[in-house]
């Protein structure tokens, strides 16, 4: 695809995906009395040449 507008040069744009990712994700969530709750997540992503982990967690008060 090639992008144009009047104020910048035109440019191309390429999008050739080389193989195929997967993507596991896991989530845990918990509700306490008074507003309060928590939560877990991890991500695992992997092809041929790629891996990587990230995980977050938080916690939450409503009032």
């Amino acid at each position: 695809m090639t992008i144009a507008t009047p104020d910048f040069p035109a440019f191309g744009v390429l999008d050739e995906p080389g193989e195929t990712v997967g993507d596991i994700s896991l989530g845990f969530n918990v509700t306490a009395s008074e507003g309060w709750s928590g939560f877990l997540r991890d991500n695992y992503q992997f092809s041929d040449d790629l891996e990587a982990i990230a995980g977050s967690a938080g916690l939450r008060y409503s009032w």
